[in-house]
């Protein structure tokens, strides 16, 4: 019956592993999300003020 635990926690570390990743893969790219429109609203920003002149 041991060998049945030992598989099972394997297994476990196993999809656990996978949902840290995954949580961290989203935060990430969320990250980069945000920082993709900060750049994009700064270079609109510029863009529009150029025009205004």
């Amino acid at each position: 019956m041991s060998e049945v635990w030992f598989v099972i926690a394997g297994y476990g570390v196993i999809v656990g592993g996978l949902a840290a990743y995954t949580l961290a893969l989203g935060r990430r790219l969320s990250r980069a999300r945000q920082a993709s429109l900060r750049i994009r609203g700064e270079v609109e920003s510029a863009t529009t003020a150029d025009v205004g002149e």
